[in-house]
This record gives structure tokens, C-alpha cells and sequence, in this order.
């Protein structure tokens, strides 16, 4: 989700994001039939990525502007048509429900659509 000095990282339920999860565990699979797969999923308010302050590109001194651009056109073409959810403002309870509903859904969509 674009946001005033960059953009916001969600984590999503598995299946709702822009990767091709199908594919790339089956890649993983014939690669390395043995590889094991985990899940963290957590429910916790978008996490702010301020590409577009100097001090965040510090650490980067070898990035220039095009690593930039490609980001953000890359953040315009895959985001969310709805705005990314916020727990913070949930009651502690609610919450808790919110993260267990979230990991079962992800579970139920790896055994469902990734085999796992």
C-alpha cells in the first residue's frame, strides 16, 4: 500500500498475495524433494518501508535511483485494491481470535492447494 515516505508491508493470508505460492513450492519440491516448509504468520499492523527518506537508503550505498523506481512501480502494480488491516486498535481477546482464524486459514490453504 503506497504511504507518504514509501509504503506499508502486510503480511497476507496465504494465497492472497502476488506470488505464484503453487509454483514456487513445487520448484522448492524438485529441487530439494526432503526441503520442509514453515509458517510464521503474523497479524500485526502493516510495517512502514520509508523508501523515499535518505536515512533509510544508508545501508543501501550501492542502490541508485532505479532500485528505487522499480519498487514503487513495483508497490503500484501489485497492491491491494482494499486497505491493508489494522489489529492494534483490537480489543487483546479479539485480537488472539484474529491471528488463530489467520493461521488456520493458511494452514487449510497449504494442505488445500500446496500439498503440504
Amino acid at each position: 500500500e503506497p504511504d507518504a515516505d514509501g509504503f506499508l508491508l502486510s503480511e497476507v493470508l496465504l494465497g492472497n498475495g502476488y506470488m505464484d505460492l503453487p509454483t514456487l513450492v513445487r520448484r522448492v519440491q524438485a529441487a530439494r524433494p526432503k526441503a520442509r516448509f514453515s509458517l510464521e504468520m503474523i497479524t500485526r499492523d502493516p510495517l512502514q518501508v520509508p523508501c523515499l527518506l535518505d536515512k533509510y537508503w544508508i545501508t543501501f550505498p550501492e542502490r541508485t535511483g532505479i532500485y528505487l523506481a522499480r519498487t514503487l512501480r513495483f508497490v503500484n502494480e501489485h497492491h491491494s485494491p482494499r486497505p491493508l488491516p489494522r489489529y492494534s486498535q483490537l480489543p487483546h481477546d479479539e485480537a488472539i481470535n484474529v491471528e488463530q482464524r489467520n493461521v488456520i486459514a493458511c494452514l487449510d490453504y497449504a494442505h488445500t492447494n500446496l500439498n503440504l
